[in-house]
């Protein structure tokens, strides 16, 4: 490999992890090493890099050499690695969520502006994708007519479980139409899809009243917005395999007409308007960058002119790998 950043990603072999490396090569980054990390059920895999079979390594106790690492694994798993990095003195962009309430990480997205005050944190905490979509959309309301409260759901594709998710569902749904009872087999977790079945996602009964993804989703939001809004988000596994579908229901301080949102959308860098007409899916974001808006309309149960209703998809693994990539060149500015 060229001359370049020496760059570590863990879960390489998971969607969110393949997606950073797809990412990387595409938009031909200075990276001159790449080294692939991933549990031990990936050992013996390679991944493809521009043209070239890395081996995945496994857990390390040392990333000494290494000046970046990018962290694609669940929560539950990426606080250990973040204690290796700091040991080893190598920047970290946590893409977990694990981090997002912590006021003591810097959190950021790219598409909010510039960071150049991130050219020498050691830790970087990159919201999940949810979080991405939403917050430069209501940034930019806030903007303009400012912000009291923001009530939304999100309808998650199998892809938020990783790839352990899109295969639940696809065996579940081959299993159902084949007429194979899936009855009576223990349930490997309750918040996975179902094949054919929209639920809610469980809550940790230790945790409050919010399941996991919601949690997240609020942290990320005031950080972008600060505590003055009020935020609660529902969060929803649908049976389909990628992509994601938001609804939002926003209460301004100033009014917004309906007519006014949909052109501040329209100007908002990364964000596209469609066409009522066109009946916006979820499909047509995967792979995509963009966050789509449609439905558009006023809030009928909010003081006249001060409440908006609208319908958001977008790519969340696309959006999460450009945020970690666009914050390590923001984080290595000369390099």
């Amino acid at each position: 490999m060229r001359d370049g950043l020496r760059v570590g990603v863990v879960g390489a072999t998971g969607l969110l992890g393949q997606e950073v490396i797809a990412y990387l090569d595409e938009e031909q980054c200075p990276v001159g090493e790449l080294q692939v990390f991933a549990g031990e059920d990936s050992l013996g895999q390679d991944v493809e890099f521009r043209g070239e079979s890395l081996p995945v390594q496994p857990p390390v106790e040392s990333l000494r050499g290494l000046d970046a690492l990018v962290l694609c694994t669940p929560a539950v798993a990426a606080l250990d690695w973040v204690r290796i990095a700091l040991r080893s003195e190598v920047a970290c962009i946590d893409c977990s969520g694990a981090l997002v309430g912590s006021v003591d990480v810097p959190m950021a997205m790219t598409a909010l502006g510039a960071y150049e005050e991130l050219a020498s944190v050691p830790l970087i905490s990159s919201p999940p994708g949810a979080g991405l979509a939403w917050g430069p959309v209501l940034a930019a309301v806030q903007r303009e007519a400012g912000l009291q409260r923001v009530l939304g759901t999100v309808l998650h594709s199998a892809s938020a479980a990783g790839r352990h998710g899109i295969e639940t569902l696809s065996e579940e749904t081959l299993a159902l139409l084949n007429q194979r009872s899936e009855e009576g087999e223990p349930v490997r977790d309750v918040n996975a899809p179902r094949a054919f079945e929209c639920h809610a996602h469980g809550v940790d009964s230790g945790k409050g009243p919010e399941a996991i993804l919601e949690g997240t989703l609020v942290d990320v939001l005031r950080r972008v917005l600060g505590p003055d809004v009020t935020v609660a988000a529902t969060s929803i596994q649908v049976p389909t395999f990628a992509g994601q579908g938001s609804t939002l229901a926003l209460q301004t301080e100033k009014p917004l007409r309906a007519e006014e949102a949909s052109v501040l959308f329209e100007k908002t860098p990364g964000v596209e308007v469609v066409e009522e007409a066109r009946g916006l899916g979820t499909r047509e974001s995967v792979g995509g960058e963009t966050i789509q808006i449609s439905r558009i309309r006023a809030d009928p149960t909010t003081e006249a002119g001060r409440g908006i209703l609208l319908w958001l998809t977008a790519d969340p693994l696309r959006l999460a790998a450009r945020n970690a990539i666009r914050l390590i060149e923001a984080r290595f500015p000369q390099r």
